[in-house]
């Protein structure tokens, strides 16, 4: 379940908190809500606290290229990137995509799987693919795909 929740903290906590305060469900039940749930995040609410919110509030933080990029990278499976890839996704130079790689990780929005190798957290990739369809046209999206195809 904790693979559910993208291994983030807030998200466990606020599974943990609907579980505990729901004696009827088992952690069987719950596991399959938020399987059934995917792509949403409406699952991660409890009360004030919102796994949503909480990214809206980083998301709404970051600099235009960085939101970009962070769009941008919810499009590819759940895999690692390097600089080269994210530059190449984003259409810029290596040095400026590794440097939105270092912005994104430094708000915690992207983690690092090995020295200079990045990826989403699954609830990130969620809320990042939701905004992806509503500022990325379909053709950025196929461009953006194909320039990736060529690393």
């Amino acid at each position: 379940m904790v693979k559910s929740c993208g291994h983030l903290p807030l998200a466990v906590r606020i599974v943990g908190s609907r579980l505990r305060g729901r004696r009827a469900w088992s952690i069987g039940y719950l596991a399959r809500r938020l399987r059934e749930s995917w792509p949403g995040l409406e699952e991660f609410v409890t009360g004030d606290r919102s796994v949503a919110d909480a990214l809206t509030l980083s998301y709404e933080r970051l600099t235009p290229d960085e939101r970009h990029l962070l769009r941008l990278l919810s499009l590819l499976p759940p895999t690692s990137v390097d600089a080269c890839m994210a530059a190449a996704l984003a259409d810029v130079g290596v040095d400026w995509a590794e440097r939105l790689l270092e912005g994104l990780f430094d708000v915690h929005l992207i983690e690092q799987s090995a020295p200079g190798r990045y990826r989403l957290h699954e609830l990130v990739r969620r809320f990042a693919n939701a905004a992806a369809r509503y500022t990325l046209t379909d053709a950025s999206r196929h461009e953006a795909m194909g320039r990736i195809l060529g690393c």
